[in-house]
């Protein structure tokens, strides 16, 4: 980090919502570069055993940038873990957002692009083939869980919720839930 200025370093949460210093850093990416560079860069990281994922998002709102970060270990689960990833509001911890992610690449391999303290991205290594199927199955499995974001009909995910994008064939994606 002593060699990158403008890196800082990656700071998690811990299990009582403090703030964790971790031995990542991460640097701050205009948005509409972020998921880009995410994308070319993070399999040549993965190979060399560390990991890039973004870290922060701001959507562009405000001109704000998106933080990438750089992770020395190449697990996105302990990574997902000392970033505090949760889902508090619904009594959901970094535990089990891990066991159900672990649950959901046996059958749909993916690989994670983003994380968060209250947010996940990834994108689906090959197409899914009835992305509604999907949902409707993982949302039966973790009730109340809104992690896997689809397009069809389901009691308990929003009907607007999955993202295709062109050349990608599918992609995970948590939202930060709206202020109150």
């Amino acid at each position: 980090m002593e060699r990158v200025p403008f890196a800082h370093a990656l700071v998690g949460t811990d299990s009582v919502g403090d703030s964790l210093l971790t031995e990542g850093f991460a640097v701050s990416v205009p948005s509409a570069r972020a998921e880009r560079l995410v994308t070319a860069a993070q399999p040549r990281f993965l190979e060399e055993g560390y990991y890039l994922f973004r870290s922060e998002q701001h959507f562009g709102i405000g001109g704000q940038a998106d933080g990438v970060a750089l992770f020395p270990r190449s697990d996105a689960y302990e990574i997902l873990r000392l970033m505090g990833t949760n889902g508090w509001n619904y009594d959901i911890g970094p535990d089990s957002i891990v066991a159900w992610l672990k649950a959901l690449a046996r059958d749909h391999p993916f690989v994670l692009t983003g994380m968060g303290f209250d947010w996940v991205e990834g994108r689906f290594r090959s197409a899914i083939g009835d992305a509604d199927a999907l949902a409707r199955a993982r949302c039966c499995s973790i009730s109340r869980v809104r992690a896997i974001r689809h397009s069809g009909p389901c009691s308990c995910i929003p009907t607007d919720s999955f993202r295709s994008s062109p050349g990608l064939p599918g992609r995970a994606r948590s939202p930060r839930p709206p202020s109150a």
